[in-house]
């Protein structure tokens, strides 16, 4: 679930390859590093997606308020997060197959 990826299962999953299902997209930014950032949540508590600059993937191609709502399920590392808050994680992509947009 997207809760126990924010918290990598309280530690014990940092650095393991993740999917997390059915995650709706709440808010887009752009962190300070220039990477694209989803926050995403399927019910059961929210995650940051990031996305490197140098991940092609169609998300960059559309305004960021445009994928609001949006559904995917997303496979990639789970890192914290490069702010250096601690007792949290990131889910980062590898390759733009990683993301899987639900159709409706």
């Amino acid at each position: 679930t997207t809760g126990t990826a924010a918290t990598a299962d309280a530690g014990t999953l940092d650095a393991d390859l993740v999917r997390v299902s059915d995650a709706v997209i709440q808010d887009t930014l752009r962190s300070s590093f220039n990477e694209v950032v989803f926050r995403v949540d399927d019910g059961s508590g929210p995650l940051d997606i990031v996305l490197d600059q140098n991940l092609p993937t169609f998300f960059l191609d559309f305004p960021p308020d445009s994928v609001l709502g949006v559904p995917l399920d997303a496979t990639g590392i789970l890192v914290p997060p490069a702010s250096g808050a601690t007792g949290t994680w990131v889910l980062k992509p590898r390759r733009n197959p990683d993301l899987l947009v639900i159709s409706p």
